[in-house]
């Protein structure tokens, strides 16, 4: 199915960013092995969060339970983003096919001009959460990339040496001093690449699952609306004019019964004296 650029963002304004991950591809360059490439490589820089972490828990366990936790949770959370990633690549093909229906859907079946417009409700909808979700993940994007540096920011600012050790964003152990200038960079640089890959990652996914649920609710809505009044064009009758046509039949009706019951009473003594004629005649035979 040829869909255009035109109704792809209509139907699915997120899968842009998804694109650009590499968890999602247009219609023109779905085969090849070359396309899930991006995708795979996103999920293994995530997985690097996991795996420093895990490194960090195994070699140096921190014994503070504020730092324990932190060290937790970077564990088991980048590891749901990458399940939820490998699956929405897995399984493209059948996204694909849903885009394919919801667009088709949209051609057959156009929304009423006297109705709410829902799609267009819809669509606006959609965006406003992947804008509220690509805010939050900025803003924790920009806190845990700066966290390592602002002792230093500040101690520069005070003019005074700070003795806190140069961090990185995530724990990490290496048997090599990590303070020296070329490593300490090539790691900040790698871990915030992580970083923000996985973040951008599980906004854009969930802003994808919502704009799926959204649009195939809202074209439900509109399918609904084409069942229930297929022409549109329905006679709208008010209260006082039902009243009105209700009693008009009603006096129709009482005109029209006396007239039904003389008629009846009528065909009624028509039949008696039908039945009475045979028995005279053959009486007189007799």
């Amino acid at each position: 199915m040829d869909i255009t650029e035109e109704e792809l963002e209509a139907v699915v304004p997120c899968m842009a960013r998804s694109g650009l991950l590499g968890y999602w591809r247009s219609s023109a360059s779905r085969e090849g092995a070359g396309s899930y490439l991006r995708g795979f490589l996103s999920c293994c820089l995530i997985t690097c969060i996991s795996l420093s972490a895990a490194e960090r828990l195994l070699t140096d366990t921190p014994s503070d339970l504020a730092e324990l936790t932190m060290t937790a949770f970077e564990l088991t959370v980048p590891l749901t983003v990458v399940s939820k990633g490998l699956f929405f690549i897995l399984q493209r093909d059948t996204i694909h096919e849903l885009v394919d229906l919801l667009v088709d859907m949209r051609r057959r079946y156009a929304e009423r001009d006297d109705g709410p417009n829902r799609r267009r409700a819809c669509y606006l909808y959609v965006l406003a959460v992947q804008r509220v979700l690509l805010v939050m993940a900025l803003l924790i994007i920009g806190g845990w990339l700066a966290g390592p540096m602002l002792p230093h920011v500040f101690s520069f600012a005070s003019q005074n040496e700070s003795s806190v050790p140069w961090q990185t964003p995530l724990p990490l152990w290496l048997p090599v001093d990590l303070q020296r200038s070329p490593l300490y960079e090539a790691l900040y640089l790698f871990q915030g690449l992580c970083v923000l890959t996985s973040l951008t990652s599980a906004s854009a996914l969930d802003a994808c699952f919502c704009n799926m649920m959204l649009m195939i609710a809202a074209e439900l809505q509109v399918l609904n609306d084409n069942i229930s009044s297929p022409s549109g064009n329905e006679t709208v009758v008010d209260k006082g004019e039902s009243e009105s046509i209700t009693l008009e039949v009603h006096s129709e009706l009482e005109s029209v019964v006396p007239q039904f019951k003389s008629g009846a009473t009528g065909d009624a003594g028509l039949s008696k004296t039908g039945r009475s004629r045979p028995r005279n005649q053959t009486s007189l035979r007799l």
